[in-house]
């Protein structure tokens, strides 16, 4: 935040912190601050800030995964082979009940401690396919054995099917990237596969995303809030552009830079899609500042179609409006503060609400939140305030307006 701003928004928001402190107290969330469960192993969930240029990008605080080493990793991978949904032994719970009932599969990956939002996202999901058109599941990692039969439960009651698979199927590595490991984990009835990051809430029909026509070789995703801002003239898009250009994209590709947030691919080119962001990984992760999304912008920035930024909408372009932009069906929450951790701003309590209603109606879901700090929530809550304001500098130009509407012209959906 800029410090000679802080103390502007500080007064005018001074009047609403204690009015969010008594929310707090009083929600199905906010007594848990006090008792919380156990912090989670160290690397286990790691939110941090990362170094300035992502600050700049995001305008937030990011959640940074922890770095990882993939050199040794990944070969004890290749020994693995594939645990489809025949092979799991559902009488020790590593596999949710049921029949699959579609050969598209739209999924999450998780560990325990983004579980509640990711139930929440696929509870929502749920209601938004219609029946036939998809299964959602769950994908968890590094999980109890004593917490897997009941969340299966519970995911059930949602006709959500969560399976929980070993990390070293993952060659040991970060949560982050299991989302490249799909084809070694999921079964192979699936043809059509959609991965989704839990950080989302679905607003609207999901069946558009799933029946859009896929040419071969392509994958469908969304514009990030990066490509928006490739070519302009101001400091921040300078070194935006200049950062891509160093992981060697061309400025063609730069200014269609995708989010792995909700992505679509067919199984028929996932395993060679998620062989080569594996080794683009394995070489040049060090230089990646967003991780394995650099990696796949990197592998088919010219094999992407672009689909509409409705399905992975930026949750902080809420506090704008742009007139070619509408009817958003899934709201990505791409940094902190996220909706679980409080009413802010742009979200309030209608984002925050259903994570509450959720852990009310399944009280054994609080040991899968993990709650921030009070000093934390009133800290957010002036940054939101003061990142709208610097936010709209940016942001609310005729130029990106523009852009939006080019990229809404030319969606592939």
């Amino acid at each position: 935040m800029a410090g000679g701003l802080a103390m502007e928004v500080f007064e005018a928001g001074a009047s609403d912190l204690p009015s969010l402190a008594h929310h707090l107290r009083r929600s199905a969330i906010g007594p848990r601050i006090q008792s919380a469960s156990p912090a989670p192993p160290r690397g286990a969930f790691s939110c941090a800030c990362h170094r300035r240029l992502v600050l700049r990008f995001r305008l937030a605080n990011c959640h940074q995964p922890p770095p990882f080493t993939t050199q040794n990793r990944m070969s004890t991978l290749r020994g693995y082979s594939n645990l489809s949904y025949e092979q799991s032994d559902v009488t020790s719970g590593n596999c949710s009940m049921g029949t699959l009932m579609s050969d598209c599969c739209f999924c999450y990956t998780t560990d325990k401690y983004y579980f509640l939002p990711t139930l929440l996202s696929a509870a929502q999901a749920r209601r938004h396919i219609s029946k036939g058109k998809a299964d959602v599941l769950i994908l968890g990692f590094d999980f109890q054995p004593q917490d897997k039969k009941f969340l299966q439960q519970i995911a059930a009651e949602y006709d959500v099917r969560v399976q929980f698979h070993d990390r070293r199927e993952i060659g040991n590595l970060p949560i982050y990237m299991a989302r490249h490991f799909l084809d070694a984990i999921l079964d192979k009835r699936y043809g059509n596969v959609i991965h989704i990051d839990g950080d989302t809430q679905i607003h609207a029909d999901i069946d558009p995303l799933i029946e859009a026509p896929l040419p071969s070789g392509r994958i469908f995703a969304a514009p990030d809030p990066m490509a928006l801002l490739c070519g302009e003239p101001d400091r921040l898009s300078r070194k935006t552009t200049a950062y891509l250009r160093s992981i060697g994209l061309s400025s063609g590709i730069a200014a269609r830079y995708i989010n792995s947030g909700v992505f679509r691919v067919a199984r028929s080119d996932l395993k060679a899609i998620d062989q080569e962001i594996q080794k683009l990984c394995e070489r040049n992760l060090a230089q990646y500042v967003f991780t394995e999304q650099d990696a796949m912008n990197v592998a088919f920035g010219d094999r992407i179609s672009l689909i509409s930024l409705k399905w992975n909408y930026p949750a902080f372009f809420t506090n704008f409006e742009y007139n070619g932009l509408r009817d958003v069906h899934i709201k990505h929450f791409m940094s902190n503060p996220r909706p679980w951790h409080g009413p802010f701003i742009p979200w309030g309590k209608a984002g925050y609400s259903p994570y509450t209603d959720i852990i009310s109606a399944h009280p054994h879901l609080k040991d899968f939140y993990r709650p921030m700090p009070r000093r934390t929530v009133v800290r957010y809550m002036i940054q939101q305030r003061a990142k709208r304001f610097l936010d709209s500098r940016i942001w609310q130009t005729g130029a990106i307006a523009n852009k939006i509407v080019e990229f809404e012209k030319h969606a592939a959906v």
